[in-house]
């Protein structure tokens, strides 16, 4: 079964348990709180909706540019 924690209404954590297995057993009960059941086309990032639907984060996205790496070059330096 998927499990997610939810925080501010947005999957930031998946956690699928084994055949039998809940929540409640896998964390302190403080922790397992923070989790809901959820189908397995949940992903992180979706957005959990008032009425209990869940809202892809996989929409479709532009490419993004890509980013150049900046490399500052410098002088060696000498041990004397």
């Amino acid at each position: 079964m998927r499990y997610v924690r939810v925080v501010n209404t947005v999957a930031v954590e998946l956690y699928d348990t084994p055949e039998g297995v809940f929540i409640v057993d896998c964390f302190y009960p403080t922790i397992a709180v923070q989790f809901v059941e959820a189908p397995e086309s949940v992903a992180a990032g979706d957005v959990l909706n008032a009425d209990g639907s869940w809202s892809s984060s996989q929409t479709e996205q532009t490419e993004q540019p890509a980013v150049e790496p900046v490399v500052e070059q410098t002088e060696p330096s000498v041990i004397s």
